[in-house]
């Protein structure tokens, strides 16, 4: 992984003699100022949503989900909320009404069974997998609470091994990334996400966090003192009056190694509109066209249920849809790429599934619940391993290790699917560069300080037709000043408008005079005085007049945004030029002000 250090912006020094200060300088400060008005423009930014669902035993349950306090369930979709490192309790993005015992279990308590589970996701819109020997893809996962990852297969401060050691692997997310088209060989594991923002093994400060309770004790209460993360998908945010939700539920089986299952004594739930209870290996679908929910892929067609419904429990899903009615099974691998396209869907199965531990005619290896299943129409009576648990960082029995590690929700996306914020283009996610100490964040914003440096010299004074008497200078500088050279006017800080720590570091100033901001949106390049005037009369003063030290240096800032509340009201995406004017008495075209080059800048969260 590239690292990327920070830019920090000193300021150049210059030795100058102390110039007297006139009144007349203090009029021409108030007419510019005077002339000078605020406009704002903002842009909005977005990116990638992450959704998931936790299980039934864990304390979020029941906790306000939204503004009218809607209670979480272990069935509806929950985003986060908060700052990216602070983060709050997770809010219900779209509740589990398509269930029919939705009502009926709205408000149960943590730990209590009441058939409402959603054991997988996807939206149909995950990576369209390709046999290229450099494809790359990211497998993002969860694992339960008994998972304890492959101890050396840690590929950063933070892994499914060493969460587990806190006690915390099963309300984190982690991600492998693969290449090709296999077979995928031992991998590490990587941490994404963090329950609570605070990793077992802290390293930086700042943790991307999902808002949810931590420790998650390995015993078997049904009740227990943290979440269980049970399914995800990362990618846009789901639009119910558009979008598709497929999804499985979880099974009446007794839970691995813990009391009671998430189903009530009636067995399997009846989804709405359906008269037929639905298996827990079957790929359901919801939408607002159909009104209700359907079968996309019965268990039959996926290898499971062999003998009995619901003896299979799908686990974690990840689904490309094709576009075309119904789903349509890929005969061979990366069928989905042909002409004639088929759906593509990934799952792994629960622990306690009649499934594992059958041997895979393909791979010739004992089916886990750590490992990424697909089912091919080609005849086989049984689903093929296409991702071994292994090649997550996962524990497996078929690759040597004693038991297995159960995979609990399941992601896959490609560098076709934008991170969340990747300021610094490496294809890493600005969260991660964070946490894994590879970019500084100073002012604990989120984003790499290395992004927050988006700013550029502008309007300086080296062209003859725009100097006020013939004194130009140099690149990225003001007009000649009494010193013999231009003032130049640099950035430093950050653009974060959340920590509001831009400087502007002025140099090579008059010593002992002073010298006064300003902000506008417009450019201009007019004559004035010593100097160019750099802003259109549409932009604020920014606060009182400062010093310039005896070396001829002026700094303004931080604390430009909130010390100017009335003036400057900036948002994220704001651009908004900056120059100051500064007392040049005796200055080569006999006026009393000068003014530095202008800084173009662009605001960040």
């Amino acid at each position: 992984m590239q690292r990327h250090p920070s830019h920090p912006q000193s300021p150049s020094t210059a030795r100058c003699t102390p110039r007297p200060h006139g009144a007349f300088v203090a009029r021409a400060w108030a007419a510019l100022g005077a002339g000078l008005a605020l406009s704002t423009t903002a842009a909005a930014q977005g990116g990638p949503e992450l959704t998931f669902s936790i299980d039934f035993s864990g304390p979020t349950i029941n906790r306000p989900g939204d503004a009218t306090g809607r209670p979480i369930t272990d069935g509806d979709l929950l985003v986060r909320t908060g700052g990216l490192f602070t983060p709050a309790g997770p809010q219900i993005t779209f509740p589990a009404i398509f269930l029919d015992r939705y009502d009926a279990c709205e408000g149960h308590m943590p730990g209590v069974t009441c058939g409402l589970e959603v054991n997988a996701i996807s939206f149909g819109r995950d990576a369209r997998l390709r046999p290229n020997p450099a494809y790359r893809f990211n497998v993002l996962f969860s694992v339960d609470e008994f998972s304890r990852g492959r101890q050396g297969a840690a590929g950063s401060s933070a892994d499914v091994f060493s969460e587990s050691a806190g006690a915390e692997a099963s309300t984190d997310l982690y991600f492998s990334s693969l290449v090709g088209a296999g077979p995928f060989t031992a991998q590490a594991n990587r941490a994404y996400a963090d329950g609570d923002g605070n990793r077992v093994q802290q390293g930086a400060a700042s943790v991307f966090g999902l808002g949810l309770v931590e420790p998650t004790i390995p015993e078997p209460s049904t009740l227990d003192s943290g979440d269980n993360i049970d399914a995800v998908e990362y990618g846009e945010a789901f639009q119910a009056s558009s979008d598709r939700l497929f999804f499985s539920l979880e099974s009446g089986r007794a839970r691995c190694f813990e009391q009671g299952s998430s189903f009530d004594s009636a067995g399997n739930q009846v989804v709405l509109g359906s008269a037929t209870p639905a298996s827990s290996a079957d790929v359901l679908v919801w939408s607002a066209a159909l009104g209700g929910v359907a079968v996309y892929a019965s268990a039959a067609e996926l290898g499971l249920d062999q003998f009995q419904v619901s003896e299979d429990d799908i686990d974690a899903l990840m689904v490309f849809e094709n576009g075309q009615f119904g789903y349509t099974p890929p005969v061979n691998l990366y069928d989905w790429n042909s002409s004639q396209g088929s759906d593509l869907i990934l799952f792994s199965v629960r622990c306690g599934s009649n499934i594992v531990g059958q041997i895979d005619p393909v791979t010739n290896r004992a089916i886990s619940e750590g490992d990424i299943l697909i089912k091919l129409d080609n005849g086989s009576l049984l689903p093929q391993v296409f991702i071994p648990a292994e090649a997550l960082g996962l524990r497996s029995t078929a690759a040597g290790d004693l038991v297995n590690d159960e995979l609990n929700a399941l992601d896959i996306f490609d560098d076709a699917e934008e991170p969340f914020k990747d300021c610094n283009e490496n294809g890493i996610e600005d969260a991660l560069d964070i946490s894994d100490m590879n970019s500084n964040d100073v002012d604990n914003n989120g984003i790499p300080d290395e992004c927050e440096d988006d700013w550029s010299s502008v309007c300086d004074c080296t062209l003859a037709s725009s100097a006020p008497c013939g004194n130009t200078s140099t690149a990225d500088r003001g007009c000649r000043n009494v010193t013999g050279v231009g003032g130049r006017l640099e950035g430093g800080g950050t653009t974060s408008t959340f920590s509001d720590s831009l400087l502007l570091l002025c140099s090579d100033l008059p010593p002992g005079g002073f010298g006064v901001a300003f902000a506008g949106l417009t450019p201009v390049n007019l004559p004035f005085q010593n100097g160019i005037r750099c802003l259109a009369a549409s932009g604020p003063r920014l606060g009182d007049a400062a010093p310039v030290d005896a070396m001829g240096n002026l700094v303004k800032g931080p604390g430009l945004i909130g010390g100017s509340p009335m003036t400057l009201t900036v948002m994220s995406g704001s651009s908004y030029l900056f120059q100051v004017f500064y007392r040049d008495s005796g200055g080569p075209c006999g006026g009393f002000i000068n003014t530095t080059n202008a800084l173009s800048v662009v605001f960040t969260p």
